[in-house]
């Protein structure tokens, strides 16, 4: 419903604006042609002079200009408030997208854990029902477990059992029979291999007997000859056996230098290992006693570093030590000894001393340690009371008095002051103060302050509260006023602070109203303060080094720093001696390893050498063992020449006979070696028999050991019922009670997820309004913009006509003065044929004073050229010529203003 209106309003906005535009532009160009028409008649009248009666005071006209100028300001405010408008809805609309994308991504979440939770669910529905398969069968087996079934089956199983054993037995036996008859075969099969071997002996036998046969029938042919050329090679092969002989004798004795060689460089490199072994040795000792050397300056540095920081650690402590400084004639009644100005030179010599807060790295952390005034910790209570008291106790021990001590009783006492403080009493709250003390088991002095020192106003706090360090420069500050500076109070804060007799004391602090009502509580007493002194609490002193303390912490730590940098710099040389000890070892080393190659390169050339002069004395022994072989050849040959020779039938019959003897020892062999293998197939068929006997005893073993599982597992069974049963049950309720878990997961995360949706529907619903208040915006914004730039374009035109209208004044002005001028060059030129020495005059004049005319020496010949045409000319000539052109002028500022318009139009 908004839109349209909105739309409306724009709409009639525009219409009137349109409506100004156009009336503005008609009395623009009305008021040029009256200003044009007032124009000629002053020019026509000009030459009369102005009276009171005639005149009158012109008021400056509003342009139409200024009137669209105000327009398109209104309505750039107005473009600008709806650009807000829109950057607005666009961040609502940005924020419901995000809001809604989050949403829909929190329901796709929710729809996966549903999921999950629906699987879970089917799941464990599906477990119960397998489970209750498994109750209803062991309840079964339950019922047939009855003693009688169960001592049946017991029976089974030992008559199982039995049958096992006995079949084992036969097993057993059968694998012994098979080993043994294996053994046998085994037996067989060697008695058969030897056979063979000696059959193959044999046969070779009878080949070389029958080949010696041939050989020696061969010889019988042809004996003599066979002699002669037998002689002539054994003398031949008797001179190149010598020979060898002495090749061989000479090539053993180079061998044997060649290996003595080869011993003595051998001696020469084992000596130089065992050098560079010793070097290693060396070395390494070095080496380790370096690494020592090292390890001790490393832990030498470290304990310099260690001195160092301490050192360090101390002096910063001493640095930001808060002690109060003390002149040196301060007493606990300073002002009661002192003369006045002693008193003032000495307070202000204190307020001199304390001026600056010291300050160390510690402090900047405390600067962001902010404290709640009306709530800090515990461990901050602690600390304050301990950081004011310990600034009171470094001043107290200085002058001999005893240590304040801080306990849980004067820890509370001091922070219900704080608690019961009125921030708007600028003073003692002895109101506060006796409460508190009542509270705590204090006496009460009504109306009156026993146990408060206050200071109020040196720090301030921010959202309630202040930072530590603040806290501890106010406190010091107000430490050294109490105590040095006390004369606007009489002194009596000095006089409490170091009172003799008071024993406990705290601090707490208050006030967060404004600078002025920021409290430090500094409450102290004694047990006699107590209502019932039996309920007063000791409480221990804090820890707080003097002054004097961390001089001698320096003093010590410095010497303590120079004993370790002694101790590093003689590490550091026993470190360098080290050092150098192991340069000189690796040199010694790197010497003896290039001996040591040096002489294993010599020993492996002559290795080479030794090798060379082997393989040639062996190549020497070969070949005087072949000559001697073939020399011994050639001598057998001569001999069973000489033989046949001698008794040629007895020694081819010997060789007949020897052949026929290999041939029946050969005949015997195959024999054996025929009944060998006949025996091994025999020996072979019986293992195969008793290998098919164990096999069908394993077979049976097998049976029975299946039936002795199965009768086994029946009795487990049986026997086992109850407990299986009970164990399935009580399982079965698992089930069920993970059923009704998942289904309590499903139902919630179901819920969650239709919550989520209907956030979901109130998101997208949320999201598509602002996308549609945004849309709204934005048309609204572009209809204020589009009437934005049709006012621009009208000023812009307005601007245009008014430049022109403003060339049509200065044009009219100038025809105005020329028309003038010619009036007076008329007038001029008549005056002058009537006078000719009047216009001799006006010549002479403007000779004379040419700066005081306006025309030029041209000027008079055109006058006299004018005159004459207007003479000779009528009267509406030329001065209808300039109204024409004037005319012409106005006719062209129309034309454009319609022009104009029709394109607005259009």
């Amino acid at each position: 419903m908004g839109i349209p209106f909105t739309i409306k309003i724009i709409r009639n906005e525009e219409i009137k604006m349109k409506k100004f535009a156009s009336a503005g532009l008609s009395i623009l160009v009305a008021t040029g042609v009256a200003g044009i028409g007032g124009n000629e008649v002053q020019a026509a009248e000009q030459a009369q002079p102005k009276t009171p009666e005639n005149s009158s005071t012109e008021q400056p006209a509003v342009k139409a200009t200024e009137t669209t100028e105000q327009a398109i300001t209104e309505k750039q405010q107005q473009v600008t408030e709806k650009q807000a408008i829109v950057d607005q809805k666009q961040q609502v609309a940005d924020t419901a997208k995000k809001e809604k994308d989050a949403i829909d991504q929190s329901v796709k979440d929710q729809q996966a854990v549903v999921d999950q939770n629906k699987d879970a669910l089917d799941q464990s529905q599906q477990a119960v029902t397998d489970q209750q398969a498994v109750v209803d069968e062991a309840k079964k087996v339950v019922d047939e477990a009855t003693p009688s079934a169960i001592e049946k089956a017991k029976e089974q199983v030992a008559t199982d059992t039995q049958a096992v054993d006995e079949q084992q037995k036969v097993v057993d036996q059968a694998q012994t029979d098979v080993n043994q008859q294996q053994a046998v075969v085994d037996e067989k099969a060697k008695e058969t291999n030897a056979a063979k071997v000696q059959n193959e002996k044999d046969q070779q036998a009878v080949t070389a007997a029958k080949q010696e046969q041939a050989k020696l029938e061969e010889l019988a042919k042809n004996a003599e000859a066979e002699k002669a050329k037998a002689e002539k090679e054994q003398a031949a092969k008797e001179a190149e056996l010598a020979n060898k002989q002495k090749e061989e004798a000479k090539a053993k004795d180079q061998k044997t230098k060649d290996d003595q060689a080869v011993a003595d460089q051998q001696s020469v490199v084992t000596t130089s290992q065992e050098k560079v072994a010793d070097a290693k040795a060396d070395t390494a000792a070095k080496q380790a006693d370096l690494t020592s050397k090292e390890n001790a300056l490393k832990d030498k540095q470290a304990a310099t570093k260690q001195a160092q920081n301490t050192l360090d650690s101390s002096k910063e402590e001493l640095k930001g030590h808060k002690g109060l400084n003390l002149p040196a004639n301060f007493t606990p009644d300073y002002y009661k000894k002192l003369t006045e100005q002693e008193k003032q030179a000495m307070e202000k010599e204190a307020l001199a001393l304390n001026k600056v807060f010291p300050e160390n790295q510690a402090d900047a952390a405390k600067v962001t340690e902010m404290i709640n005034v009306k709530n800090p910790t515990e461990k901050q209570k602690q600390q304050m009371s301990d950081y004011v008291v310990g600034l009171i106790n470094d001043v107290r021990e200085k002058l001999g008095l005893q240590k304040l001590k801080i306990s849980n009783q004067a820890m509370k006492f001091a922070w219900d002051v704080a608690k019961y403080d009125n921030p708007k009493e600028f003073d003692h709250d002895v109101n506060a103060i006796n409460r508190a003390a009542k509270e705590n088991g204090f006496k009460e002095f009504p109306g009156q302050n026993f146990y408060e020192n206050l200071s109020m106003g040196r720090f301030t706090t921010q959202e309630g509260k202040v930072s530590m360090y603040d806290f501890e420069k106010a406190a010091r500050n107000a430490l050294v006023s109490m105590l040095m500076n006390d004369g606007h109070s009489g002194y009596s804060h000095l006089d409490s602070l170091l009172d003799a007799n008071e024993t406990n004391m705290a601090v707490s602090i208050s006030g967060d109203l404004n600078d002025i009502s920021a409290k430090i509580h500094i409450i102290s007493y004694n047990q006699s303060k107590l209502v019932e002194t039996n309920t007063y609490e000791e409480g221990t002193a804090p820890v707080f080094k003097s002054k004097e303390t961390l001089q001698k912490e320096v003093a010590t730590n410095q010497e303590k720093l120079a004993t370790a940098q002694q101790v590093e710099s003689d590490a550091q040389q026993a470190r360098s001696a080290s050092q150098q000890a192991l340069n000189t070892a690796k040199t010694t080393q790197a010497t003896a390893e290039k001996e040591l190659s040096v002489h294993k390169a010599t020993l492996a050339n002559l290795q080479a050498v030794a090798t060379k002069s082997t393989t040639n004395y062996e190549e020497k022994v070969r070949q005087t063992a072949t000559a001697e072989k073939s020399l011994q050849q050639t001598k057998d040959q001569l001999a069973t020449i000489n033989e046949l020779i001698q008794n040629r039938a007895a020694v081819l019959e010997k060789a007949k006979t020897n052949v026929a003897e290999a041939q029946a020892i050969e005949q015997t062999s195959a024999k054996v070696l025929k009944e060998k293998q006949e025996a091994q197939k025999a020996e072979e068929k019986t293992l195969n028999s008793l290998k098919e006997v164990l096999n069908l005893a394993e077979e049976n073993l097998n049976q029975k050991q299946v039936a002795l599982k199965t009768s086994t597992r029946s009795l487990a069974r049986l026997e086992n019922a109850q407990p299986t049963y009970e164990k399935a049950v009580n399982e079965l309720n698992k089930a069920e009670a993970a059923v009704v878990q998942a289904k309590e997961a499903y139902e919630n995360s179901l819920k969650s997820l239709e919550e989520l949706k209907e956030q979901q529907a109130v998101a997208t619903l949320s999201y598509t309004q602002a996308q549609e208040d945004l849309s709204n915006a934005k048309l609204e914004l572009q209809q204020y913009q589009g009437v934005l730039r049709d006012l621009e374009a009208q000023q812009a035109e307005q601007r245009r006509q008014e430049a022109l209208q403003e060339q049509v004044a200065k044009e009219q002005q100038r025809l105005e003065r020329e028309a003038k001028q010619q009036q007076m060059l008329v007038a001029s030129a008549t005056s002058a044929d009537k006078t000719p020495g009047l216009q001799q005059l006006s010549f002479s004049k403007q000779k004379e004073q040419p700066k005081a005319q306006t025309l030029t020496h041209s000027e008079p010949r055109k006058t006299k050229q004018v005159a004459k045409a207007q003479e000779s000319l009528p009267h509406t000539g030329e001065q209808k010529s300039i109204w024409l052109t004037i005319f012409g002028l106005f006719m062209a500022v129309g034309a454009i203003s319609f022009k104009n318009k029709r394109r607005k139009n259009s």
